[in-house]
């Protein structure tokens, strides 16, 4: 194989550098968790502060969801509990945005 043909396959240093700064913030998870169960103590705590600053930083609930082992709604409510106001959902608006209540 040439180095033209590895570069898409093999992560190098400059591919993880280029890594989206949110998705760095969820690598320190201590991932997997067991699928299926919940978090506690500090486990919970740890998570809820990466989910935090990983939205902060631009994620996606569904982003955020897809990278961890843990469902949109887990994620979700871990922003609401840690008291994080929301983005408003994306996608056309007929050029008319209501307001947020």
């Amino acid at each position: 194989m040439t180095a033209s043909t590895t570069a898409g396959i093999i992560p190098t240093a400059t591919d993880q550098a280029a890594e989206l700064p949110w998705k760095q913030e969820l690598n320190h998870l201590p991932i997997p968790y067991k699928p299926h169960t919940h978090l506690t103590g500090d486990a919970a705590i740890q998570f809820t502060v990466r989910v935090v600053k990983a939205y902060g930083m631009g994620a996606t609930i569904r982003d955020i969801g897809e990278h961890t082992p843990r469902s949109f709604g887990t994620v979700h409510r871990s922003l609401l509990k840690a008291g994080v106001k929301l983005r408003g959902r994306g996608g056309a608006h007929d050029g008319v945005r209501l307001p947020v209540a």
